[in-house]
């Protein structure tokens, strides 16, 4: 048999470390943790996981340069690209390391000859696609007592000896200090934009002009550094400015390509990198990827077993299917206030979900059970608002907005009238008490324009909701429109539910208009049908309301027994923000009447609830009755802090009438000292509680 001729190369020019042709930027934290923990005796084994075009493999090199007087042996650097079988790992190390079969000899005994004896870092990049070879790393060490593994791959090995280091896309820059241009330019996803800018355009400069854009540029692209530096390749062709539009065009992944010629095709476009991960799922794991890109901003396991339902998914078990996706770094996991595990795509890799998706010709499909789902979290959501879970289901709400919105704008696109007024009408009230006056009568409005004709109690509710909504604006005219209509639909429906809330929504319109006595009329006519409907939570509303109305009247003692029986009926429900409203009009009622310690107990725990609820509108209408309080106990430095936090509040929720009562109230007087400039008494005057002649 004729010998092989022997390679000229060494071990040394095999696997010798890539030279990097850029800088290193921002992972100096990162880099040294990895060094730190490699340089300990305990960890043989250290795998550096992230997704794709997160900047493992530069890392990788870049620990591995600096370590490489610490091993007596150096270091080896493995590129397994180029591989697909699992079978060819022992193959592809030992051809790296210069070890060459001998006639009749095992390769892996030969490469295990060669390694026990050597104090050596191996670095292995690109594991993914050949994870089912990680035993043979395990064996390598067994038969290698000296040797050290560092690893890079978008799913974890699984080995007993491994110790996993995420490598996470950079931190964001911070929204709200996007026009502070040193803090902006402190921000590493920024200086890498920046620098890779630099090397296509030497003159490209971060400027106050530019220094906002870049980082929503930063913030758009998640933080991931290949993302990052494809898109400041393109400095040349689109300035900051155009590039952003083009971002939130959702064509990135169109975008960031072109990168240069010596990188690996993987790493040419964001596509690739995508496209390389998405090759190595199973057909299930896939389908589960495709469908999971529906979702905004993450969900929740309950979400992905009724939108990503198994037949959907053939041959794959949901619970492992997710597992599986965020061992390969397609999915992360992440843990919510109450502890209940979420699962998020960064949006880079959302997008390309969404394309697999179209091009499956699932899309259609997904977004209908996606769109199925959170219609019926919304209605669940309304039913829990109004008792004792009601500060969960604030957070959960919340936590789901962008699905929620994702859900209405797919239904009003595709004109399912009915899914879109399901949607509007179980949500109007989450907008309202978390202060999303503007955006949540902006979805009401188009979906009351979409399901013109409507004749139902779910247009009703809508109606009501957006009427509501008006008028916490200030806007009553268009108020008093569209309770109007409220109410003369439910009227024709003759559906008694549907009658009581549409009357309180007008009676709320009355009530800003000085009609109390009307505004009363039909608080009690709608209380009188809660109460033939054993509607508890509608009857405390009533109740609650129409006390209010009286105590706006200067009817104090008629108001305190109506607050009362309110505030037992909700203290049995458990229903936390009507408790804090009626606490709150309980204690302003006790101020008036001049015990002003029990003002203060019931103000404080008004206050309390609504801030422990998260309820913005009913922490700053509790502010402004602690600061009247304060007043009038000559606490005029308090009273001033909390009326300019109410307003703060205000201001953001858009609560117009609301501020134009604040604006009425005492400012500094001309020496300087707080005061109340035009305080005095509040007098009653039939049904109308004055100020300077002026009706609240």
């Amino acid at each position: 048999m004729a010998v092989p001729p022997s390679d000229p190369r060494t071990p040394d020019d095999l696997a010798r470390l890539p030279v990097p042709l850029t800088s290193f930027v921002g992972r100096e934290r990162e880099r040294d943790s990895i060094e730190s923990w490699l340089c300990s005796a305990n960890v043989r084994l250290l795998t550096l996981t992230g997704s794709g075009g997160a900047g493992k493999t530069r890392l990788a090199i870049q620990v591995a340069a600096d370590l490489a007087e610490e091993f007596t042996d150096g270091v080896r650097f493995v590129s397994l690209a180029s591989i697909r079988d699992p079978c060819l790992l022992v193959e592809t190390i030992t051809a790296a390391l210069g070890v060459r079969e001998a006639s009749g000899k095992d390769h892996r005994k030969r490469l295990y000859r060669y390694l026990e004896a050597r104090h050596l870092l191996l670095v292995l990049d690109n594991f993914e696609q050949v994870v089912e070879a990680a035993p043979e790393v395990g064996d390598l060490l067994e038969a290698a007592p000296r040797l050290k593994v560092m690893v890079t791959s978008r799913e974890a090995l699984r080995l007993s000896a491994e110790q996993e280091f995420t490598v996470a896309p950079f931190q964001l820059p911070d929204p709200r200090a996007a026009s502070d241009a040193d803090e902006v330019a402190a921000n590493v996803a920024v200086q890498l934009f920046v620098q890779r800018a630099r090397s296509v355009k030497g003159d490209f400069l971060l400027s106050p002009a530019n220094v906002a854009t870049i980082a929503q540029i930063c913030i758009m692209l998640d933080g991931l550094p290949l993302a990052i530096e494809l898109a400041a390749a393109r400095i040349k062709l689109l300035p900051p400015h155009e590039m952003l539009e083009r971002l939130k065009r959702h064509t990135s992944l169109r975008l960031l390509s072109g990168g240069p010629r010596d990188l690996p095709p993987r790493q040419k476009t964001l596509r690739s990198a995508m496209q390389w991960s998405y090759d190595l799922l199973t057909p299930g794991e896939r389908a589960l990827f495709r469908r999971l890109a529906v979702f905004v901003e993450g969900c929740t396991l309950e979400a992905v077993e009724s939108v990503c339902a198994a037949e959907s998914t053939p041959g794959l078990d949901l619970l492992d299917g997710v597992a599986s996706l965020i061992d390969k770094s397609l999915v992360a996991r992440t843990a919510t206030d109450v502890g209940e595990p979420r699962f998020e795509m960064l949006e880079t890799i959302r997008e390309y979900g969404l394309e697999r998706l179209q091009e499956a010709g699932e899309a259609e499909a997904a977004r209908c059970a996606h769109a199925g789902y959170y219609r019926a979290l919304a209605a669940e959501g309304e039913r829990q608002l109004r008792g004792g879970d009601e500060g969960v289901w604030l957070r959960r709400l919340e936590r789901e907005h962008d699905n929620l919105r994702a859900a209405l704008r797919w239904s009003l696109d595709r004109g399912d009238a009915r899914l879109a007024l399901q949607l509007g009408g179980s949500l109007w009230q989450f907008w309202q008490m978390r202060g999303y006056l503007t955006e949540g009568r902006r979805w009401l409005e188009e979906v009351l324009a979409y399901s013109e004709g409507d004749e139902s109690a779910m247009r009703v509710k809508a109606l009501h909701g957006a009427g509501v909504l008006a008028h916490y604006q200030g806007d009553f005219g268009r108020a008093a429109d569209l309770c109007g209509r409220s109410l003369a639909l439910a009227r024709r429906l003759g559906d008694a539910e549907s009658c009581a809330l549409a009357l309180t929504g007008l009676a709320l319109v009355a009530r800003a208009g000085g009609n109390f006595s009307t505004a009363l009329a039909m608080y009690e006519e709608s209380l009188a049908l809660y109460r033939e409907l054993g509607d508890s939570w509608g009857i405390a509303h009533c109740l609650l309301y129409a006390g209010i109305v009286s105590y706006l009247g200067g009817e104090w003692a008629a108001a305190r027994p109506l607050l009362e029986e309110s505030l037992e009926l909700h203290r049995r429900s458990g229903g936390t923000q009507t408790l804090a409203y009626c606490t709150g009009i309980l204690g302003d009622i006790s101020r008036l009447e001049g015990n002003l310690p029990e003002a203060q107990r019931l103000i404080e725990e008004s206050l309390r609830l609504s801030r422990a609820l998260g309820d913005r509108r009913g922490t700053a209408r509790t502010l402004f009755a602690a600061a009247n309080l304060a007043v009038v106990r000559g606490r005029y430095a308090e009273a001033r802090a909390r009326y300019l936090e109410s307003l703060a509040i205000l201001g953001e929720t858009g609560e117009k009438w609301f501020i134009s009562a604040w604006r009425a109230w005492p400012r500094c007087s001309g020496s300087g000292e707080w005061r109340p400039r035009s305080w005095e008494r509040p007098t009653r005057s039939g049904r109308r509680w004055e100020r300077r002649g002026r009706r609240l």
